[in-house]
C-alpha cells in the first residue's frame, strides 16, 4: 500500500467511522427519545427525519465496508480498476452527505421528541463530512 492509497484510507476512515460512531450515538439517543415518547395505544408514527438521519449516519460506513469487500486490485487479478474502488466509496460518501444535508433541513422543521439530539447530530455529521472531504481533496491533490 503506497502513501497515495494511505491518504485515501485515512480520509475514508475519518468520514466513515466518524459518521458511524458519532452519528450512531446521536441516532441511538434520538430513537430512544422518540420511541419512549410515543403515545400508548395509538399507531406508531416515527418521523421520517429519524429514518433519514439514521441512514446518513451509516451510509459512509456501508460504502467503506463494500470498498474493503470488493476483490483486491492486485496485478493480474483486477476485477475493477483502483479508480472504480475509489468511486464506489465516494458515491456512498456523497449519498451520505446528501442525506445529512436533507436531515439538517428537516430537523429545523421538526418539533417532536428527540429534536435536539437529531439537530446536534446532523450538525456534527455535517462538520465531519466537510472536514473529511477537505482532507480528501487536499490529500488527493498532493501526490
Amino acid at each position: 500500500m503506497g502513501t497515495h492509497d494511505l491518504d485515501y484510507l485515512i480520509s475514508g476512515l475519518f468520514v466513515s467511522f466518524g459518521s458511524a460512531v458519532l452519528g450512531g450515538f446521536f441516532s441511538l439517543i434520538a430513537w430512544i427519545g422518540v420511541v419512549s415518547n410515543l403515545p400508548k395505544g395509538r399507531r406508531w408514527r416515527v418521523p421520517a427525519l429519524l429514518y433519514m438521519y439514521s441512514v446518513s449516519s451509516f451510509l459512509g460506513l456501508a460504502g467503506f465496508v463494500l470498498f474493503m469487500a470488493l476483490p483486491s486490485h492486485t496485478p493480474g487479478t483486477e476485477v475493477l480498476s483502483p479508480d472504480a474502488f475509489l468511486r464506489c466509496w465516494l458515491s456512498f460518501a456523497v449519498a451520505g452527505f446528501v442525506c445529512v444535508f436533507i436531515s439538517m433541513l428537516l430537523a429545523y422543521r421538526y418539533s417532536g421528541p428527540g429534536r435536539g439530539f437529531i439537530l446536534v447530530g446532523t450538525i456534527v455529521l455535517f462538520v465531519i463530512n466537510v472536514l473529511g472531504f477537505i482532507a480528501f481533496t487536499y490529500m488527493h491533490g498532493n501526490p
